[in-house]
């Protein structure tokens, strides 16, 4: 896959999410095999040796003859998964019902998917964090990896 050039010497990609459109358009090319390890009842799609995922979320705009697509590849490790710990007062919370002999702890985790390579410099309008419309914003982000570092191509394509 071209895209794994832009990865230089690290092309460790695994997985490519797409449009369902651009999913049909493969299968009717015979491009996408469908594989099933012994023991899963659910067979896998397998794109030029990688995982396929199908999420109608990928960007798909409309143009002058055809649209345009946004597929994405992913390598392992393109994604770390962290704990908000931003207000650690409100992550705890206890009362005590002395009569009843009741004690309550309340732990509020607040989870994050974040993709590595990149840093979120922006300021949230709201304190619950910020919107999709934030983090969306390109100016709100700041890149702290060399490209090559970062396991996640954005391939822009018709059909």
């Amino acid at each position: 896959m071209p895209c794994a050039q832009l990865l230089g010497d690290s092309q460790a990609l695994e997985v490519v999410a797409m449009h369902s459109e651009v999913e049909t358009s493969l299968r009717k090319r015979e491009l996408v095999q469908d594989f099933q390890p012994s023991g899963l009842t659910r067979r896998i799609p397998i794109f030029n040796g990688r995982i396929v995922v199908v999420d109608d979320g990928c960007p798909k705009v409309a143009g002058a003859n055809a649209p345009a697509f946004t597929t994405f590849v992913f390598g392992r490790g393109a994604f770390a998964l962290g704990l908000d710990t931003t207000d650690p007062e409100d992550m705890h919370e206890t009362d005590r019902n002395a009569l009843a002999h009741e004690s309550v702890l309340v732990s509020r985790r607040r989870f994050i998917l974040h993709p590595r390579g990149v840093r979120w410099i922006g300021t949230p309008a709201s304190t619950s964090g910020p919107s999709n419309a934030e983090l969306s914003t390109p100016t709100n982000w700041v890149k702290v990896y060399f490209d090559k570092n970062i396991r996640i191509v954005a391939i822009r394509h018709n059909i």
